[in-house]
């Protein structure tokens, strides 16, 4: 596991709610300060404001400082399409 810690701002991540956006919630950036971030086999276990970060069971965890830094989280629906050769009316 990681537990990054002190980060200056995470974004993309809602903190209200971990439903998928949809309609106009799609153009806002959410935004935590101050955060923390654990990482376990690649996918995010846990994440918040560092006031909010538990204190204990991290004694085997890899710890990375973050101060003034930002992470963006990459689990968006990046995909794209092919150019297509006729109209697609």
């Amino acid at each position: 596991m990681k537990l990054f810690t002190n980060i200056k701002s995470i974004y993309g991540i809602p903190s209200t709610s971990l439903q998928p956006l949809r309609g106009k919630d799609l153009g806002i950036l959410s935004e935590i300060k101050n955060a923390y971030l654990l990482v376990e086999n690649g996918k995010i276990v846990d994440f918040g404001e560092m006031v909010n970060l538990p204190n204990k069971g991290f004694s085997t965890v890899e710890t990375i400082d973050c101060t003034d830094k930002f992470i963006l989280p990459t689990y968006c629906d990046s995909h794209t399409h092919l150019v297509f050769a006729t109209s697609r009316e």
